[in-house]
């Protein structure tokens, strides 16, 4: 499975072929709190969660700031 990092496109969803360092930390919060995330077979969606996961603590500064 491959990992996603900042400049990796996003493969899938509202903001494909965004980089990921520049889709909406909202958006990216929103994915994370879907149900269905948790328990999606796609390797791109868990590729994404993953991501997400990892930058946790930087997606949420960011909806702070």
């Amino acid at each position: 499975m491959r990992e996603l990092t900042d400049s990796s496109p996003m493969p899938c969803g509202a903001h494909q072929g965004t980089p990921m360092e520049k889709v909406p930390a909202k958006y990216l919060d929103w994915v994370l709190g879907q149900t269905w995330l948790a328990t999606s077979r796609n390797p791109d969606w868990i590729a994404v969660r993953q991501y997400i996961l990892a930058n946790e603590k930087a997606i949420q500064a960011e909806i702070e700031d």
